[in-house]
């Protein structure tokens, strides 16, 4: 494994771009929906872990749909099952980016007025 994985699987990234992370695991739970520029995204999926057999990719397996342009990732390098998953990363734009974020900044603020009606 002399390359890392995006030069080998290749697929195609605005690095400046933004996508829509979602993973799932083999158990049915699913990992919260986060945005990350092409450039994260890259990074992510270049991530390196160690096994009993050494270094070896977390993604094994990377295609992406040449219409949609969204790119899954297929990790089973880890020991635990259970955190084997699938990641997909779907490009979006600026504006469901912002909308996104609003979404979520809105979310903490809930959970903070929450949080100081209680008194904590």
């Amino acid at each position: 494994m002399d390359n890392r994985p995006t030069e080998y699987f290749q697929p195609i990234i605005s690095d400046y771009g933004y996508y829509a992370e979602r993973m799932v695991f083999p158990d049915g739970r699913e990992g919260d929906m986060r945005v990350f520029t092409g450039t994260a995204v890259r990074d992510r999926i270049d991530q390196m872990t160690y096994t009993d057999s050494g270094e070896e990719w977390v993604y094994k397996d990377v295609t992406q749909d040449p219409h949609s342009r969204i790119i899954t990732g297929v990790t089973t390098t880890s020991p635990d099952k259970a955190n084997h998953h699938t990641a997909t990363w779907a490009p979006i734009t600026v504006g469901q980016r912002d909308s996104f974020e609003e979404a979520r900044a809105a979310e903490w603020q809930e959970f903070w007025q929450a949080v100081a009606a209680v008194g904590l």
